[in-house]
Parts: structure tokens; C-alpha cells; sequence
């Protein structure tokens, strides 16, 4: 491979590179204590359905907000102190709070309501 023909990918490995490890920094920003209480996003195994989240969800002392578009993360809250702890101990891989790049919401535009559809789609009846 010619040297001209090598420097794009060259770029895009850097580029592919300093991305990965700036959203690796943000997630681990992002990673609430275990004695957190609060709205967070819960992310479980992606093998989990939504009965068994709902599930683990609910014996953490929590309520499910709603899905995301990511498989197994859900926005969760609870009042109570040690909610992520409990979330972990039910099966949850990590609780998450803000991410703390200036994203508007939690978890920004990765979380999407799987909703959003439904209600574009609905007519109103007079």
C-alpha cells in the first residue's frame, strides 16, 4: 500500500482512537456510587428481557421510567439511598447518572423513549 493511499485510514484509526477514549472517560464519569438514589440510566446484561429488568428494577425498590433504543438500558429512579448498590446486587452491570460532557438529559441522545414513534403516529379523534 502506497503511502498516499495509507494516510486516510491513518486519520480515521486516530480519530476511531481519541473517541473511544474519550466516551471511555465519560462512561466512567458517569457511574453513580452505590449509595446514589435518583433518576439514572440501570444497564443490564443485553441477554435480559424486559420482564426480567422490570423485574430486578422493582427488587432494587425502584420504578422503571422508560426504555431506551439500547438494548437492556433503562431509566430508572428511586427516592431511596443505595438504589444503584441494590441495582448491581439485582443484576444490573452499572448505574449511570449525567454524563458529564454537557449532554441536556440523562444520557443524552442515547436515550430515546421507544415511545417517541407512538405518539407521532397517533390521530386525535374530534
Amino acid at each position: 500500500m502506497k503511502a498516499e493511499a495509507a494516510a486516510p485510514l491513518i486519520v480515521l484509526a486516530i480519530a476511531a482512537a481519541g473517541w473511544l477514549g474519550f466516551t471511555g472517560i465519560a462512561v466512567s464519569r458517569a457511574v453513580l456510587p452505590p449509595e446514589s438514589a435518583g433518576l439514572m440510566l440501570a444497564a443490564f446484561p443485553l441477554h435480559a428481557d424486559d420482564d426480567e429488568i422490570f423485574a430486578a428494577v422493582v427488587e432494587a425498590g425502584g420504578q422503571a421510567v422508560r426504555r431506551t433504543w439500547f438494548p437492556g438500558a433503562w431509566v430508572v429512579a428511586s427516592d431511596d439511598a443505595g438504589f444503584a448498590g441494590r441495582l448491581k446486587a439485582a443484576g444490573a452491570w452499572g448505574a449511570f447518572g449525567q454524563a458529564p460532557v454537557g449532554m441536556p438529559e440523562l444520557g443524552g441522545c442515547a436515550v430515546v423513549s421507544v415511545e417517541s414513534n407512538r405518539v407521532r403516529n397517533m390521530r386525535l379523534n374530534p
